[in-house]
């Protein structure tokens, strides 16, 4: 009998300490994947020295969580978004790129059906760089990019907004600017979102809509979480545990800013469901005499790492 409790008693120890254990691996990661957020495409400084000026107080130490409001995409919703853009074609499924296709001459929709991302382009204007166009002002190829948004339905008051110029020529001394790209930049809780969150309208010929790309996913809150100690994300930096954008003959950098803002991915809501804060380094690095601005990235939610970083 004796012995029977103690294999009671060991059995429902070994249960307590499995569950606990998962309690504080959820506790740990609190249930989020690890982030995609590209690598730099040049390679890595063997070894840089840190030094760390901006100020560590007034930093956040909680910040919420969104994730994507899963949707699929039908072909009714390409129809609908196509009539909105003044396109009259039918509507084709390409099921190896996952995407409805809309085409009305040489006017284009291309709309993902898992993301819910889309681009639009009017291929007899854009890009044609022989048409001669009579280009707006910054502040009119504003005006045209917000009102033709707001006639589809989107709502840019959580935008930051800045204006491209788009050149041709320059080799004979007659660069010309052939279109406005309006760049809309995603924000969320007073934060920027880095990545692919953002809205492009191309604004040529008298304020003429050459093409429309939404590059984000709808969200909805998810939760508030504790956020990783900043200290602990500069030493992740240093451990070249993040996204760092940095010269590869650096030798020292340093950290003049600390920010949080958010990373939503460009892949399809199946591989990432959640945008996620990070923590944003930002500051000069010195080469040869001569100073290089850089910029890291490293998740801000406790136990999540980038993906590719093992």
């Amino acid at each position: 009998m004796n012995d029977y409790k103690r294999y009671c008693r060991n059995i429902l120890f070994c249960l307590m300490a499995g569950i606990l254990g998962l309690l504080s691996f959820i506790k740990a990661n609190q249930g989020y994947p690890d982030l995609y957020i590209p690598r730099a495409g040049q390679p890595l400084p063997d070894k840089v020295d840190y030094k760390l000026e901006a100020p560590l107080t007034g930093l956040p130490h909680q910040a919420p969580v969104y994730k994507y409001k899963i949707t699929q995409i039908t072909p009714n919703d390409a129809t609908e978004l196509a009539q909105k853009l003044g396109l009259q074609g039918s509507v084709e499924y390409d099921s190896v790129m996952k995407r409805y296709l809309v085409r009305d001459g040489q006017k284009q929709l291309e709309l993902e059906a898992e993301s819910g991302k889309w681009e639009y382009h009017d291929y007899a204007v854009w890009g044609n760089v022989e048409l001669n166009k009579s280009i707006p002002s910054d502040e009119e190829a504003i005006r045209a990019a917000q009102t033709t948004l707001d006639q589809l339905g989107i709502k840019t008051a959580n935008f930051n907004i800045r204006v491209i110029p788009q050149t041709a020529g320059g080799l004979m001394g007659n660069e010309k600017i052939v279109r406005k790209d309006v760049y809309l930049m995603r924000m969320l809780d007073g934060k920027p979102v880095y990545g692919v969150s953002r809205i492009i309208v191309s604004v040529g010929h008298q304020g003429e809509i050459e093409a429309i790309c939404k590059f984000y996913h709808e969200l909805e809150f998810d939760r508030t979480v504790e956020l990783k100690n900043v200290e602990q994300a500069y030493t992740e930096l240093k451990n070249k545990r993040a996204s760092i954008n940095i010269h590869p003959d650096a030798k020292t950098a340093v950290i003049k800013q600390i920010k949080l803002g958010y990373w939503e991915d460009a892949g399809p809501s199946s591989s990432q469901i959640y945008v996620q804060p990070v923590w944003v380094f930002r500051g000069d690095a010195y080469v040869n005499g001569e100073v290089e601005e850089f910029d890291a990235f490293v998740p801000a939610v406790e136990g999540v790492k980038i993906a590719d970083i093992p």
